[in-house]
């Protein structure tokens, strides 16, 4: 796993969360302190971007390496957005059409940002003025 994943893995899952939590909050359960985000306090956001960075540092430690093939991430989007967009459908379903619409575009511009990344049309800055490379774990 490259470093870089460290920080886009959470924001995948929050992106995935951002779309299902308010439809389980609505029906499932309710929160005792007050929510922002159709029924969902912000701090559970944080706290599942907090528990992605640690799974994803723990993937990095052990030295996970996902197949290195250069089409090994279209299938993956794919699902990803089916996904997203399969919980749109349900939160229009459950009148949270808003917060369906929100984790869908969240989604896409994730989803478009891993493909210029994977294709090496974009770099992710680290400390400032440095950038991590495509395929490197280290600075360059």
């Amino acid at each position: 796993m490259e470093a870089s994943s460290l920080f886009l893995a959470p924001f995948l899952m929050v992106s995935i969360d951002l779309s299902f939590d308010p439809r389980y909050s609505k029906y499932l359960w309710h929160w005792t302190v007050p929510t922002q985000y159709f029924g969902d306090p912000i701090s559970n956001f944080i706290g599942w971007f907090i528990v992605s960075i640690i799974i994803s540092f723990i993937l990095y430690l052990l030295n996970f390496k996902p197949t290195q093939s250069r089409w090994a991430i279209i299938p993956s989007i794919l699902f990803y957005l089916l996904f997203i967009a399969d919980n749109t459908v349900s939160d229009f379903r459950a009148n949270l059409g808003e917060a369906g619409i929100i984790a869908l575009i969240v989604a896409l511009f994730i989803s478009l940002f891993l493909l210029l990344y994977r294709y090496g049309m974009v770099k992710i800055p680290l400390n400032g003025n440095k950038f991590l490379k495509k395929g490197s774990d280290h600075q360059g």
